[in-house]
């Protein structure tokens, strides 16, 4: 076993920057501007980059000071103890399989106004009556991919570049129709039109608070999960002096992208509900705006389009598949700490020849699987406003999140207090604002459910099921391992495994500074049972 190649300043910037920016952004397009208007839209934009540059500011001052894989879980754990810490550690851990079941949804989504191959789904009837076939096959694609993670492939630093190849390729070609589609309009002396697409001719808003809320858990998963790189501390150089730059860094590029991205689209194809090829055509709430673009310019029927949409439907497929490898990566190092503090067995901790923790491997593959069949099973035969409404996928991912944010800031406030941790004047006040801003969209996402159940109003109740279901079964997951960790008394009856402490002497970044010492000072001791970790 040998020591890692780690990211450096710049490149950790990078994965980072590939954590955030995606499809998840354009995904949530139509529903957040159909839920919060057109004047609403940037402001939501607006609060996520706020949530998340505060959120970028406390992890990134936690990674500073603290060391070792875990993120959040370690950050808890020093502000509110061992109890909090595995409720906001399992958080953040169960947010990947939510993810993923986010990509397999994001995978259907990609054939949504394309035409595969001659397959042609430009009509959303015809869309609708093909979706359970396609879950089918999405999920029978990440199984396969799971599989071959657990049997030793790993993402490397050619699977990522690959990976983000795909991805990027499909954005920027977005980017040049939407551009093109600007241009035509131009030469076409339709310039008006452009006005009329940015102030929002032939869009009807009818939102209420309630949907601005669950707007904001939705458009929200373009910036989550930027979190997991401070979870990779250790695959950092230098990450104590280089994690707040990489955070900030990737959140205040991400947000100028994604602002510039939608204003882009707003111009080339606007909001009109009646348009076949706008945000939102004919008021779908799951249109695919890159679909749209493409159509727009070069019409559904030319040879043209069938090559570019399969093309890219290939490498949405391709990007999401991959997905799956480097969630793998980071939830595995999010498990860890829970192996290491005794809440799964410490044998746990067992490092294979690929350098992955193959148990937590395991744990993860099994968990997230089950969670795929079930959302898949879902979103196959329920209505059309239950489960296979994406935008239901994107909030569950983005309300775990948020706890799990709520959480690490209550630590750092905590810790702040105590004078433990230093934060500057205006770092405070974006903290603050970000963690009122969490506060609020979770207190108003529970509570309308408390009102659609008082009212009884069972059409709105439907479009929040899958999201109450989903959350419950995390937390009772959650709960369960709590328990049996607790009953079998993993802490103290299980032992570290010991290519972990041969991994933790080759790469000492990887764990706590208190652990490192009691290691180290166990094994000089040649005590018999330094295998075992200090209760806390």
């Amino acid at each position: 076993m040998s020591t890692k190649k780690r990211f450096s300043k710049w490149g950790g910037l990078f994965f980072s920057l590939n954590i955030i920016v995606g499809y998840a952004f354009v995904v949530g397009l139509g529903s957040s501007i159909q839920a919060s208007g057109l004047i609403g839209m940037p402001l939501i934009l607006l609060a996520c980059a706020i949530v998340a540059f505060g959120a970028g500011i406390v992890f990134g001052t936690f990674a500073e000071k603290y060391s070792g894989y875990g993120g959040a879980y370690i950050y808890v754990k020093h502000g509110l103890g061992k109890k909090w810490a595995f409720f906001i550690g399992w958080c953040q851990y169960i947010q990947g399989p939510f993810c993923a079941i986010s990509a397999i949804a994001a995978i259907v989504w990609s054939f949504q106004g394309a035409n595969f191959f001659g397959w042609d789904l430009t009509n959303t009837a015809k869309f609708d009556e093909v979706k359970p076939i396609l879950f089918a096959i999405s999920t029978i694609l990440f199984i396969i991919f799971i599989i071959i993670v657990n049997l030793g492939f790993r993402s490397t630093r050619l699977s990522l570049w690959l990976t983000w190849g795909l991805k990027w390729f499909v954005i920027i070609l977005s980017l040049i129709f939407a551009f093109i589609c600007i241009g035509k309009l131009i030469a076409e002396n339709n310039s008006h039109k452009i006005i009329d697409n940015i102030t929002g001719k032939g869009f009807h808003y009818n939102g209420n608070f309630f949907e601005i809320i669950t707007s904001v858990l939705t458009f929200f998963f373009a910036f989550g999960g930027f979190e997991g790189a401070a979870a990779m501390s250790d695959d950092m150089t230098n990450a104590k002096k280089n994690m707040s730059f990489i955070l900030i860094g990737s959140i205040i590029i991400a947000t100028f992208f994604n602002f510039i991205y939608y204003f882009v689209f707003l111009a080339a194809l606007g909001v009109n509900q009646n348009d076949p090829t706008s945000i939102i055509p004919n008021g779908t709430l799951d249109s695919n705006p890159i679909n749209s673009v493409i159509l727009n310019v070069l019409g559904g029927a030319t040879g043209v389009f069938i090559a570019i949409t399969s093309l890219c439907v290939l490498s949405q497929v391709g990007n999401n598949s991959a997905t799956c490898m480097q969630n793998s990566w980071i939830d595995t190092r999010l498990l860890l700490p829970l192996a290491i503090e005794g809440w799964l067995p410490k044998s746990w901790t067992r490092v294979n020849k690929h350098g992955q923790f193959s148990k937590c491997l395991i744990f993860d593959s099994i968990l997230t699987i089950v969670l795929m069949v079930v959302y898949a099973l879902g979103a196959s035969f329920a209505t059309d406003d239950i489960a296979n409404n994406l935008s239901n996928t994107l909030g569950i991912y983005s309300l775990i999140t948020f706890i799990n944010y709520l959480g690490t800031m209550t630590s750092a406030f905590v810790l702040w207090r105590k004078k433990e941790l230093v934060f500057k004047k205006w770092e405070l006040v974006i903290c603050f604002s970000a963690y009122a801003l969490i506060f609020l969209t979770i207190l108003g996402f529970f509570t309308q459910w408390i009102y659609f159940v008082v009212t009884s109003n069972g059409s709105a109740l439907k479009g929040f099921i899958f999201q109450f279901i989903a959350f419950t079964l995390a937390m009772l997951t959650g709960l369960s391992v709590y328990l049996v960790g607790k009953k079998r008394y993993w802490e103290t009856r299980t032992q570290w495994h010991p290519s972990f402490i041969a991994y933790v002497k080759l790469n000492p970044e990887a764990v706590n500074e208190k652990i490192l010492k009691r290691i180290h000072r166990l094994e000089s001791e040649k005590y018999p049972d330094w295998l075992f970790i200090e209760k806390a």
